[in-house]
């Protein structure tokens, strides 16, 4: 009996000094040998982090000692602050080609080939009409008036 209650010394002054893990280990040991050890418990529930592991060890100290004011109380504020939850992490989506936005896309590009096609048929027809009217002007300015029955040779290459 002595002797547990020097470990149980030593485990609480461990655990002073900030050792958690030296006061886990005497501590473990103690409930080990004395499962009936409420204080142990009590000892073992701070030194851990996990909330759930702390109730765990505080319920199993009122089990031995009902009485028990400290670990009442602790297990009391243990449950009134609600458990950490973990952090819902949503999946980042990847990017989705949307139809509508590759339509409009393709109307763009429809667009500006029809432009484009048009401003070529507009220079096309403009160059042939200029041509046409440079055709008249030049045939009119020939010397000989041509007809329909009667047959001029013009010599193109006369300047040769």
């Amino acid at each position: 009996m002595d002797s547990e209650r020097q470990k149980l010394e030593n485990a609480v002054s461990a655990l002073k000094n900030g050792n958690k893990t030296a006061a886990r280990e005497l501590f473990i040991e103690l409930v080990s040998n004395n499962p009936n050890l409420d204080d142990a418990w009590v000892g073992l529930s701070l030194c851990t982090n996990r909330p759930e592991r702390r109730k765990q060890y505080l319920t199993r100290a009122l089990r031995v000692n009902p009485a028990h004011a400290y670990a009442r109380s602790a297990l009391a504020r243990l449950e009134r602050i609600p458990a950490p939850q973990k952090a819902i992490v949503a999946p980042v989506p990847l990017p989705t080609k949307d139809p509508r936005v590759q339509r409009r896309w393709m109307e763009v590009y429809i667009g500006l080939g029809l432009a484009a096609l048009l401003l070529f048929g507009l220079i096309a027809g403009l160059g042939f009409m200029l041509n046409q009217q440079a055709q008249a002007a030049r045939v009119e300015s020939l010397p000989i008036e041509l007809t329909s029955n009667r047959y001029v040779f013009i010599d193109f290459y006369a300047d040769w």
